[in-house]
């Protein structure tokens, strides 16, 4: 049992120190971001990376702006249903055939 142990341990050791690796680049970018200053002055600094990635990010998008459609509308009245046609006298009438 103690050879699958040490290779167990000798495979996650990488994966460990990748680990560590990365946490202790998070906590450095995030240190250098939180304590990043230009002095008192509030100009931009184009030259600063960054300064122009966090306003990058900070940027609200462009506004979709719609076509406004106009379009005139009227009012259509509907009149109340009336007793059917009744059909017109004619008087020139002919009968139909016999059957």
């Amino acid at each position: 049992m103690t050879a699958e142990r040490s290779a167990i341990r000798a495979r996650s050791l990488p994966r460990t120190i990748v680990g560590v690796v990365c946490v202790l680049l998070i906590l450095f970018g995030a240190a250098a971001h939180v304590t990043h200053t230009h002095g008192l002055s509030s100009d931009p600094h184009p030259d600063c990376s960054l300064c122009m990635v966090a306003h990058a990010a900070a940027s609200p998008p462009a506004p979709f702006v719609l076509p406004q459609v106009t379009e005139h509308v009227t009012s259509v009245v509907l009149l109340p249903e009336t007793a059917p046609l009744e059909e017109p006298e004619v008087p020139f009438y002919s009968r139909p055939p016999p059957t």
